[in-house]
């Protein structure tokens, strides 16, 4: 029986502002105030659903056990308009000759990186 994933849960302290960061990421426009609830929003990718849980009552762990990797066509603007969005970066890499790696930090400090290939 294959189980394919639905859904990518990322546990957040600010609901609000990281449902507006993540839709701006993924989407490109900002996400309906009414789709946002306290305790779980759901942003649909290509694919899967990134799902933000609210972090109230739950133990954030000081070490992140999370990494999500977007991909993008094109390197060029891609460290501007990310941090434009709020992001931090880090560093970029490029670990074969037809892959740069970018990697930053969301507004809560949750490492992220976006691969263009």
């Amino acid at each position: 029986m294959k189980h394919p994933i639905c859904r990518v849960i990322l546990y957040v302290s600010d609901m609000k502002a990281m449902a507006s960061f993540y839709s701006r990421l993924i989407n490109g426009c900002e996400i309906d105030q009414c789709n946002i609830d306290y305790y779980w929003t759901e942003i649909c990718t290509s694919g899967i659903a990134l799902a933000l849980h609210s972090g109230e009552g739950v133990k954030i762990q000081e070490a992140q056990t999370l990494k999500l990797c977007f991909h993008a066509s094109s390197s060029k603007d891609l460290v501007t308009s990310t941090e434009n969005l709020g992001a931090r970066f880090l560093s970029s890499r490029s670990p074969i000759e037809t892959v740069e790696v970018f990697d930053f930090l969301d507004p809560e400090g949750n490492e992220f990186s976006i691969e263009v290939f």
